[in-house]
């Protein structure tokens, strides 16, 4: 059928010289490929196809070629399944749906369960497509198929169709699907009663009244009492639908007693489905029932001999108590039966069962009222806090708002403050959490001279602790506190605290000294952030450890957008400028990037970059302001970044623009005056083009590097006039040799055109390259050290010791290949297991069988009276 079908479509496309069938063709053939990838990705086109060949030829052609093909891997029918669900206006509408039954019926009959249950789904959606004729035509005997099927597949797929179909249909239908659903329900196949078992409550929901009473009850106690527990717990979940569609008296008399039976079942797995479904039944039975037949049974579930069944059960205790009614006997209810048995679950020996009591045990206190919440649950939640289970503490911890509510914040604090102070110090990092993020609450309501006394040397501990979440929650936890204390508090009573551990000997808490800062800035304000916190800060640049050197950094990109621009200027950026001449390369980076989001002006970027060259060349790395020699010095190392050389002779640079026109563009125009002192730096001045439409002339002062230079503006005519010069709005104009900036001036007037001299742009760009180059072989060199960390035998001290980087990278690869080996060998041990469990399944089937078998010829041996040997 695909041979034919694709070499229709071929010889259609030639034919009618349409090219756009050939694809259509191809996609089709590779349905039949050997390859399951190809053959999922067709799957996922078969809409493309179908539009490719129009309806008519995808119900007589693309169909039926699925139908024959059905049988494929898993994962290309699971495909298959849920394309056809929704494939209804691809193939003419819902006139045509019935044409899609032949593939999903197949596709429901295999052997995965995921593949069926897709198949189901898509045949339930196709099932609501289908007028009520073609129901009864087609889709109806489809369910009978599948009902009365060989395999017990099949049969477990029909058991999920009955309910959509069941509605739409004329009575004699519907009593054949009564029939065939009752057939389902006592059939010998454990696999075929579990699947009824699930479907009955939605089977229920669209039965007429009468049938429910009469039929539904009857195979439900059967299934109930099935000796199969996995059919006799499916039977409890179906409950809760039953019982919603029957009367009292009828829950009375036909469901409560299997109810009973299902919570005191010999099953553990029935009783635990029981607890968890038990306040959707408690809504279902109604409260009357509820307060004579469940309470009762919600007892002897939380006694229960199975932990999880006890868990189940805590889980739902205060649900439970919640859906109590009426109001004026819920109190007593649940102090006389239910409050005991918590009792009891709070000291239980199981850590699951007190985990989840904890998770729900705070909210029996704004239903018992104040009274008893102090009375009876205070003692309980004590006990809980110093459980020696963890996620118990934790439980009660993230809870206790609720108890908030219901006694306030002074009574709690009174009984669990002691216990919630032993937590802070708990030996669990998550428990020590859940109480810093509970702190600021407690310490809005207690107030803050409470607060002074009792818990803030609790907090301050909390900054250094071993675990770098808790620092973190904890500088966090800071600023809440100054924000609900206010700014005074804070100078008075944690930032010398937090100032204090700038002189640890443990960078780790000098670090969180800067975390601390970076939260509190915002909460203090810039007067106590420059007063108090700020020469900490610039004190911590030059620690010994780098990384504490580059939070520096950090901490003040951080502060300061809040800062005046007076303090940047003479307290920030000369650390930051140290901090960019750094030996560590981290710290140069964070440094480079605060320079760069405090955005500088241009001036003072410029100087300090030119000043800074100078002093990274130095071999000490500082120079003396007040020595000449240094100077002198500093002035030779820095002519290899200067862009022009000279003191004397009156040298003037001009730019020009052409008239009316504007920019963002800037020029510089520089005249060096020789009368000035040599060896200092010309101040240089930015002029925008869009100010004069002519020649702008700027005459600036060698001198005095912080002096004003004085600005001319005139007019000059003719490309014969003075020399004009572009340079960007970054570049540094240094003063030194007459003779050097004569020769670029000549040079320049001679047709190179360039105001900067070849020279020191070459060196400039070299001392470039060279820092790129050594930052990426440090790059290089650090991966290669860790890559030694991580492959056996090739350590950093065989590194050491003449390990060339060559033997690393070899060793690695050596590694790796083994690691590739090891894995292919543990996909073959996968799939070796994977067929085992195949066979396995296999055995267990047959072993069913066989019982199911023997139980049969043991039947018909007693109905013949001939005696049977039970062993």
């Amino acid at each position: 059928m695909a041979s034919q079908l694709s070499s229709q479509s071929v010889v259609a496309s030639e034919v009618s010289g349409d090219d756009s069938l050939y694809p259509i063709a191809v996609l089709i053939d590779e349905l039949r490929n050997d390859d399951v990838q190809l053959r999922l990705n067709s799957i996922r086109k078969l809409s493309t196809i179908a539009l490719a060949l129009g309806v008519e030829r995808t119900r007589t052609e693309l169909i039926p070629f699925l139908t024959d093909t059905i049988y494929d891997e898993d994962e290309v029918l699971l495909a298959l399944a849920e394309q056809l669900g929704s494939f209804t206006p691809l193939i003419g509408g819902q006139e045509f749906v019935y044409v899609l039954l032949p593939p999903l019926e197949s596709l429901a009959t295999v052997e995965e369960t995921v593949v069926r249950d897709k198949a189901v789904d898509s045949l339930r959606n196709v099932s609501q497509q289908h007028s009520p004729q073609d129901l009864e035509q087609y889709f109806v005997p489809l369910v009978k198929r599948l009902a009365s099927g060989d395999w017990f597949t099949s049969r477990t797929s029909a058991c999920g169709l009955f309910s959509v179909c069941y509605p739409r249909v004329s009575n004699q239908v519907k009593a054949d699907l009564r029939n065939s659903f009752r057939q389902l329900c006592q059939d010998d196949t454990p696999m075929v009663r579990r699947a009824a078992a699930a479907k009955l409550g939605e089977f229920a929901k669209v039965l007429e009244p009468e049938y429910v009473k009469s039929e539904v009850m009857s195979l439900w106690s059967q299934l109930a009492s099935d000796e199969q527990d996995s059919v006799r717990l499916l039977a409890v979940e179906a409950c809760v639908s039953i019982a919603s569609l029957l009367s009292n008296e009828d829950i009375e008399q036909h469901v409560m007693p299997v109810l009973r039976s299902a919570a005191e079942d010999k099953s553990w797995r029935v009783r635990y489905m029981v607890a968890d479904k038990f306040t959707e039944l408690q809504k279902a039975v109604g409260p009357d029932i509820t307060r004579n037949d469940l309470v009762p049974a919600f007892q002897n579930l939380l006694k229960d001999c199975e932990a999880e069944v006890r868990a189940a059960a805590a889980q739902k205790v205060r649900d439970f108590c919640q859906n109590l009614t009426p109001a004026d006997s819920q109190e007593q209810l649940i102090m006389t039966n239910v409050l005991p048995c918590v009792k009891d679950l709070v000291s239980d020996p199981n850590q699951h069962v007190k985990s989840a009591l904890a998770s729900v045990i705070m909210g029996l206190s704004p239903i018992l009222g104040k009274h008893n919440t102090i009375e009876h649950l205070l003692p309980m939640f004590l006990s809980q806090l110093k459980d020696e289970c963890p996620e118990v503490r934790l439980n009660i911890i993230s809870n206790l708002d609720c108890v908030n509510e219901v006694i306030g914040i002074q009574q709690l604090s009174q009984s669990l403050l002691p216990a919630i102070v032993e937590l802070a110090e708990d030996t669990k990092w998550r428990v020590r959490l859940a109480i810093i993020q509970y702190m600021p609450l407690l310490a809005g309501q207690l107030g803050v001279d409470f607060f002074d006394e009792k818990l803030n040397t609790l907090c301050m501990t909390w900054l250094v602790d071993q675990v770098f979440a808790i620092r973190e929650a904890a500088t966090q936890n800071l600023k809440k506190l100054v924000e609900k204390f206010g700014s005074d508090w804070a100078t008075n009573t944690v930032i010398p605290k937090v100032l204090q551990m700038s002189r640890d000997q443990n960078y780790l808490h000098r670090m969180t000294c800067l975390f601390s800062i970076n939260v509190l800035a915002n909460a203090c304000g810039p007067e106590i952030t420059t007063k108090l916190m700020l020469p900490t800060v610039i004190s911590l640049g030059g620690d010994s450890v780098a990384n504490v050197r580059f939070n520096v950094a950090k901490t003040l990109q951080k502060i300061g957008p809040i800062l005046d621009q007076n303090t940047l200027q003479t307290q920030v950026k000369p650390c930051l400028d140290k901090l960019q001449k750094d030996s560590d390369v981290d710290v140069r980076y964070f440094a480079k990037e605060a320079v760069t989001s405090l955005a500088f002006s241009a001036e003072d970027t410029n100087e300090e970059h030119v000043t800074g060259d100078q002093d990274d060349d130095d071999d000490d790395g500082a120079i003396d302001s007040n020595d000449e020699n240094s100077r002198s010095a500093r002035s030779r190392t820095s002519q290899q970044q200067n862009v022009f050389d000279g003191s004397s002779g009156s040298v003037q640079y001009q730019f020009k623009t052409e008239n009316g026109q504007t920019g963002a563009v800037t020029y510089r125009v520089v005249t060096v005056d020789d009368s000035h002192p040599t060896h200092t730096v010309v101040t240089p001045t930015i002029v925008s083009p869009a100010q004069h439409s002519s020649v702008a002339l700027l005459t600036a002062h060698a001198g005095n590097p912080f002096g004003a230079a004085t600005q001319q503006i005139a007019t000059s005519a003719g490309s014969d006039g003075p020399f004009y010069v572009m340079m960007a709005p970054t570049q540094d104009l240094i003063s030194h040799s007459s003779s050097n900036i004569r020769r670029a001036k000549s040079g320049a007037e001679g047709g190179v055109g360039v105001g900067v001299p070849r020279v020191a742009r070459d060196e400039k760009r070299r001392a470039t390259h060279n820092e790129v180059e050594r930052r990426r072989r440090d790059k290089i060199n650090n991966w290669i050290i860790k890559l030694s960390k991580v492959v056996p035998d090739c350590s950093q001290d065989h590194t050491k010791q003449g390990q060339s980087k060559g033997g690393i990278l070899a060793k690695a690869t050596e590694y790796i290949q083994e690691l590739c080996a090891e894995n292919a060998r543990l996909n073959e041990v996968l799939k070796e297991n994977e067929i085992l469990n195949n066979e396995l399944d296999a055995i267990r089937q047959q072993f069913v069988d066989t019982k199911n078998e023997n139980r049969r010829l043991k039947a018909l041996l007693q109905k013949y009276d001939i005696p049977v040997d039970d062993n």
